[in-house]
């Protein structure tokens, strides 16, 4: 479905000929960022991110897309970086043997520096993106439309003071549980041998 339509059909299901459109856009959008940052991991929202470090910098410049970390890895190293507090990060000597990093206003801080020429690899969630026009499509309009409805459709009750939002609730949970499994299962059929992400460390 495309924004318009996903727009229109959350007004017919909420039954309110006088919610205007661009209202029904807001909850649309308050829906998506919803199941963006609490709710659903899916295959669509996955993003690899490779950076060339010159050797100083300590420092990964977070996309402005990212969500969450997946994995953190470099050509180097036969680990992938573990997530850490600041503290921790901190009182970690420069070479230990365990690479770190850790979140800091919109960078990633990195442990051991990487050296010259290394490629640190980010595989993250993203942010899909924004839908604008009625014609824009993104990967939940496309693969979790229903979810996207009936969690917008939640939102509306509250505003309207409609009866049916925790009915709406519960048919959104059953939404998302069945995109989650459907999304899982796909990503475990087929073989099961995954190759390493840094192929050259013997």
């Amino acid at each position: 479905m495309n924004y318009g339509q996903l727009k229109k059909a959350l007004k017919a299901l909420v039954d309110r000929p006088d919610m205007p459109l661009d209202q029904a856009g807001e909850f649309i959008q308050r829906a998506i960022a919803n199941l963006e940052r609490s709710r659903l991991r899916l295959g669509f929202q996955k993003k690899l991110l490779e950076r060339r470090m010159n050797g100083r910098a300590f420092k990964l410049k977070l996309p402005y897309d990212y969500l969450e970390t997946i994995d953190l890895f470099d050509d180097v190293h036969p680990d992938s970086y573990g997530m850490t507090a600041l503290t921790t990060w901190r009182k970690t000597p420069e070479y230990s043997h365990k690479p770190l990093a850790v979140t800091v206003e919109g960078d990633l801080w990195l442990r051991p520096t990487p050296g010259p020429q290394t490629t640190v690899s980010l595989h993250y969630y993203a942010e899909a993106p924004k839908l604008s026009v009625d014609t824009d499509e993104n990967g939940w309009s496309k693969s979790a439309s229903e979810a996207v409805i009936y969690t917008a459709a939640r939102m509306a009750a509250d505003f309207y003071q409609i009866d049916d939002g925790a009915k709406w609730g519960l048919q959104a949970d059953r939404e998302i549980a069945l995109i989650q499994e459907q999304d899982d299962a796909e990503e475990w059929s087929g073989d099961l041998s995954i190759a390493l992400p840094y192929p050259n460390i013997c």
